[in-house]
């Protein structure tokens, strides 16, 4: 079939112009054509394996093929901001289009806006057709591989309750993704690269069955919400020629290279070979909202180094109701390429960060998210999480909270264990010019720093095993995000901004009028405060008695060094108090022995004992009273810290009564009433010193 395209001539003008070339003798140009064409037009993202990407504006014409659009020279830069896959488009041109090669257009009209990517109805939940190991639908035990297994339960609930000191009710937000039905496409190009990149069965162990199977991977992170299984996917193995002409684009396509035309020809052709050839009875292909083909291996080494990436993804819906998705062979294994393309197919952008000169010179150096780089597992940063509904806000926090001079503390669950699991904060209190424009340069320019309306978001992140493995730099404390952005669905990257913990505990925004803090934390929680300071210091009598860090520097009144002239004859602190628990005092001396009596003064002998004179017996020495015990010492009670105080956790303990004095009486010289005496046990051995459990 011909192809032809839409050319406008003004008639008259020629003539006019040929008449005055030949009265005039002027050497005039001939008129510009201009070309037209409509179509599909599909946004998609390229991750290469060197950590960079490319995003690409493919326009499916209704006639004529597939072309990777450019802006010209003389055209609005500005016509490709916000374009999303699923919408037709009018776009023109000075040049005519050239399969395979990239066409310069020079305006770009939507003509049908693009429907938003939000989730259809769920695919039926049916048997796959012979030869897939997919699923059984219905059934309680499935057997693959050889080995049969039981579902796993698709709910995950927290009992985490986040105490947060502001009484909010933060509602989910408007877009939740609770299933991700997906079709898994098996390609084989003609047997290159030896064929399907695996079976059927191992790539079903890896996504449903195994130990740390993708579905598990997917109900971590979305904290249940979201039910990817093999109910709702499926998995087939298409083989297709070396080369051939696409029967929906009418232009041809081969095997030889990774151009995006023969990429999106190899879908087109997988969907046709669905409809009109495999023809199942019991499912459609269009019920599934992500459709994947993952390529044959080792592509690079005969198709070109253009196929060196890990994968790519259509962002938007490109076929209205369910997208597109490609992952490289040689990382079929690899979970977290899977997420990132699907996330791409919801509107998600990148996790950046400010190395390398800014967002959009390193928008994958981020490795708190699965939008970063490939491909370690891990799940979504809060911003991500957040766009698919699958995580929330604990607090949201503005200038009718956090007024200047004062503190506010939270309490952070770890990511990992709560859909709201992280802090906002927006500085409104801030105006456009109250930071320097080089600030706003660095942090991006104002599409991503603007500061009246500068959205911060604090989380905090632990490694995790198996899920969301984390590397140094991104986990151990709280990671700091700005992210603003007016919907859910807008495209945008994320930018981390570094990561608060115990050895950098405070970080504080562009323009110096927030400042965050990292009190303490253990494997579940964290406790973070903010804080607007009122002064660069805390100065005068006022600031240094009111109880507040005026100055945000973590220091209040009397402990601030701001403060030393009013406090010159202070008493050092206190050392810190610990919970181990005191010796008991030493039991009091046991009395000193009375003196011996001095002998007795030498007598005259007695006189000769008489016979007759009977002996009177000895009269017995009395001995004095043994001294009353000492009282026995009370039993000493463990008193718990007061609540609220996260400096004083020492325990209070009753002071022990003094020993008696020696030689007094303990009853005020009362005679000791007469008790039963009872053998006192043996003390009981010494208890081990008690430490705070669960300190960091």
């Amino acid at each position: 079939m011909h192809n032809t395209y839409g050319r406008r001539r003004v008639a008259g003008l020629r003539v006019a112009l040929a008449i005055a070339a030949c009265c005039l003798a002027i050497p005039l140009q001939a008129a510009a054509e201009t070309y037209t064409a409509t179509g599909l037009i599909t946004l998609v993202d390229t991750s290469y394996t060197d950590g960079s990407h490319a995003s690409d504006r493919l326009l499916t014409a209704d006639e004529g093929g597939i072309f990777v659009l450019l802006p010209a020279a003389s055209a609005d830069q500005r016509m490709f901001e916000g374009l999303i896959s699923g919408g037709r488009a009018l776009v023109t041109s000075d040049e005519p289009p050239v399969l395979g090669k990239p066409w310069h257009i020079s305006s770009l009209t939507i003509t049908t806006s693009p429907p938003p990517p939000m989730p259809p109805s769920p695919p039926p939940r049916s048997r796959p057709p012979p030869g897939s190991k997919a699923d059984s639908a219905g059934d309680d035990d499935d057997s693959i591989g050889g080995r049969t297994y039981t579902k796993r339960a698709a709910t995950w609930i927290s009992n985490w309750n986040p105490g947060v000191i502001l009484d909010q009710d933060i509602p989910d937000p408007p877009r939740v993704v609770r299933d991700l039905p997906t079709l898994f496409i098996l390609l084989d190009l003609c047997g290159k690269g030896g064929g399907p990149a695996t079976t059927e069965t191992g790539l079903a162990n890896m996504l449903f069955y195994g130990l740390t199977p993708f579905a598990d991977y997917v109900a971590t992170c979305s904290y249940g919400k979201a039910t990817f299984d093999a109910s709702n996917s499926r998995i087939l193995t298409v083989k297709l020629p070396c080369s051939g002409v696409s029967k929906v684009t009418k232009m041809a396509w081969d095997s030889s290279s990774c151009t995006k035309d023969n990429l999106f020809n190899w879908m087109y052709e997988v969907e046709y070979y669905i409809d009109n050839v495999l023809k199942p009875l019991d499912w459609n292909h269009r019920r599934y909202r992500h459709h994947v083909i993952i390529t044959p291996r080792n592509m690079t080494q005969w198709a070109g180094p253009a196929c060196d990436w890990s994968g790519m993804g259509s962002i938007g819906m490109a076929q209205s109701t369910w997208s597109y998705a490609w992952v490289s062979g040689d990382s079929w294994q690899q979970k977290q390429v899977y997420l990132h393309e699907m996330g791409h197919n919801y509107n998600l952008m990148h996790a950046a960060t400010l190395e390398n000169g800014g967002p959009d010179a390193c928008s994958h150096c981020d490795w708190s998210s699965a939008m970063g780089y490939c491909c370690d597992t891990r799940c979504l940063s809060p911003p991500h999480a957040y766009q698919l509904g699958w995580a929330k806000a604990l607090a949201t926090v503005n200038d009718s909270q956090l007024t200047t001079g004062t503190t506010l503390a939270f309490e952070l669950p770890s990511q990992i264990m709560s859909d709201a699991n992280y802090l906002q904060v927006t500085t409104t209190w801030l105006g456009a010019d109250d930071v320097a424009p080089s600030a706003v340069a660095a942090m991006g320019g104002t599409s991503y720093y603007y500061p009246p309306n500068a959205t911060f978001l604090f989380s905090y992140r632990l490694d995790f095993e198996d899920f969301d493995e984390l590397p140094g730099g991104f986990s151990g404390g709280v990671n700091v995000y700005l992210f603003t952005i007016g919907a859910q669905d807008e495209l945008k990257d994320s930018v981390h901004l570094g990561l608060i913990s115990p050895s950098s505990p405070s970080w504080a925004d562009p323009s110096g009028s927030l400042v965050v803090r990292q009190l303490t934390g253990d494997a579940n929680s964290v406790i973070l405060t903010l804080c607007r300071p009122e002064a660069a210091s805390e100065a005068g009598w006022e600031a240094c008695n009111d109880f507040n860090d005026n100055d945000c520097d973590g220091l209040i009144d009397a402990d601030d060094p701001d403060c030393a002239a009013f406090f010159t004859n202070r008493p050092p602190p206190p050392p810190p108090q610990t919970l181990t628990r005191s010796p008991p005092p030493p039991r009091p001396p046991p009395p000193p022995p009375r003196p011996r009596s001095p002998p007795p003064p030498l007598r005259s002998p007695p006189p000769p004992h008489s016979p007759d004179a009977p002996e009177s017996p000895r009269t017995p020495t009395r001995r004095a009273s043994p001294p009353p015990p000492p009282p026995r010492l009370a039993t000493e009670a463990e008193s718990p810290p007061p609540p609220g105080d996260l400096q004083n956790t020492g325990t209070k303990r009753k002071r022990p009564p003094p020993p008696p004095k020696a030689g007094g009486s303990s009853n005020g010289g009362k005679a000791p009433k007469k008790v039963k005496k009872k053998k006192n046990p043996p003390p009981p051995p010494p208890k081990a010193p008690r430490t705070r459990g669960g300190a960091w």
